[in-house]
């Protein structure tokens, strides 16, 4: 029965946010690395040059290497 509520708030929650375009399938790949990239600060996008990059949190970006 929890476990139904928790569903229930979560796809409320999901439903009610904005659809962030880089997140979006039904856009092609370049259009979507383009919204990610232009929501990155000079900082962020320098970091992610390399073979090791931090995660940018706020975007959901996890890190890699």
């Amino acid at each position: 029965m929890i476990a139904s509520v928790v569903q229930i708030n979560v796809a409320a929650a999901q439903a009610s946010q904005p659809t962030i375009p880089y997140r979006t399938l039904d856009l092609s790949p370049e259009q979507r690395a383009a919204d990610l990239v232009s929501r990155m600060t000079l900082q962020e996008k320098a970091e992610q040059v390399g073979h090791t990059a931090p995660a940018i949190p706020r975007l959901g970006v996890p890190q890699y290497n």
